[in-house]
């Protein structure tokens, strides 16, 4: 099973190092062999829908906002990068962070560990 961590974060308005789903499958394009952009966009979207089902059972989640995505290091170092995901809910700011990994400095926001 796939750990997953969930937080609920005061609004946040900086997400220059995260990037659109265009924007990563932009890259995602520039990156990849042909044969492997597929699976590696099915996964992307994969882990957008994963964070939002635990985004609406775990948080205040409105069901809106605009979604980024960023990697961690895998555990190989060499293989595919760990997804963050992370929406901003539209009326309020309110911040909503998926993460593979926990991240410690945000345990007081953290909303779900599993």
């Amino acid at each position: 099973m796939i750990k997953a961590y969930v937080y609920q974060l005061a609004p946040t308005d900086w997400f220059f190092p995260f990037k659109t789903i265009e924007q990563a499958n932009i890259d995602i394009k520039k990156e990849f062999c042909e044969d492997d952009i597929s699976d590696i966009k099915n996964e992307l979207l994969d882990k957008i829908e994963a964070a939002k089902a635990l985004f609406r059972k775990y948080t205040t989640w409105e069901g809106d906002g605009q979604i980024y995505v960023s990697g961690l290091p895998g555990e190989d170092c060499d293989s595919y990068p760990l997804i963050l995901v992370v929406i901003k809910q539209e009326n309020n700011g309110t911040t909503f962070l998926y993460s593979p990994v926990e991240l410690p400095y945000l345990r007081r926001y953290l909303e779900f560990e599993g």
